[in-house]
């Protein structure tokens, strides 16, 4: 340390000043922006992107990323011979809980239809000779059954080769997929916790509705859940509360 009077300074602040050169003046005399070709390009593509999103907005519809698709590919409420058919029906909704479904889709006979069933039937337990005129009407058949010529029998074997609903429930359009309440299927408890026959049936609703909620915007592919997603977020509070169908047993699907 130096010392100065009654106070301590530093070597390096005790050094002597710079000296005033008059001649210097500053770092760059000339200065000027080097980057004006890529700003002129960065410009152009932000002006670019924003023609896009104009664009989508004024031409696009979000109906048209959202429209599910039936079994044989063809978009539900747009293409030909289905327009006033804009929900999507799931013969067997409890296998659209398989891993692959976002990627492959879900493996179930997936049809078009104007509404959504408003009643929960299951033809399979309700259906007879003295019943099936009653029901036929009801009924939802692939395009290759001619429900109006079938006949009791043939409705049995047509939804044992899921190309008639073996049930319907009484639905909700989620995103234009009917998604059913099936808050009167709950499995009746037992000794060992698993119902007999066949009949459709939930273990567990309230985790039931949690799964088929999640995954109801995902049930035909990514691209689907990216948009379903965003407006998902946008909607959520209007959504109706799903549920997941179990089948048979009700075993690994409502554990």
């Amino acid at each position: 340390m130096v010392c100065c009077g009654d106070s301590y300074v530093s070597p390096r602040e005790s050094r002597e000043p710079i000296s005033y050169d008059p001649n210097f003046n500053g770092p760059i005399h000339n200065r000027s922006c080097t980057d004006i070709l890529w700003l002129i390009v960065f410009v152009l593509f932000l002006g670019g992107w924003g023609y896009v999103g104009y664009y989508g907005l004024t031409r696009g519809s979000i109906e048209k990323i959202l429209a599910p698709i039936d079994s044989k590919g063809r978009r539900c409420g747009l293409d030909s011979g289905l327009e006033e058919k804009k929900n999507l029906m799931f013969f067997n909704i409890a296998k659209c809980l398989s891993p692959g479904t976002p990627i492959t889709g879900c493996p179930t006979t997936q049809v078009c239809v104007e509404n959504c069933p408003d009643n929960t039937i299951i033809f399979e337990k309700e259906l007879s000779q003295t019943s099936f005129e009653s029901l036929r009407s009801k009924m939802v058949c692939t395009d290759d059954v001619n429900i109006n010529t079938m006949t009791s029998s043939q409705a049995l074997q047509y939804m044992k080769e899921e190309k008639c609903a073996r049930f319907l429930l009484a639905s909700q359009p989620v995103l234009f997929r009917c998604i059913g309440d099936l808050s009167t299927l709950q499995c009746p408890k037992t000794k060992d916790g698993i119902r007999s026959g066949n009949e459709e049936c939930v273990r567990n609703p309230v985790e039931a509705q949690k799964s088929l909620l999640n995954r109801a915007t995902a049930l035909d592919s990514y691209i689907g859940w990216i948009a379903a997603s965003w407006v998902t977020f946008f909607t959520k509070e209007n959504e109706r509360e799903a549920h997941i169908v179990c089948s048979a047993a009700c075993t690994k699907f409502c554990k």
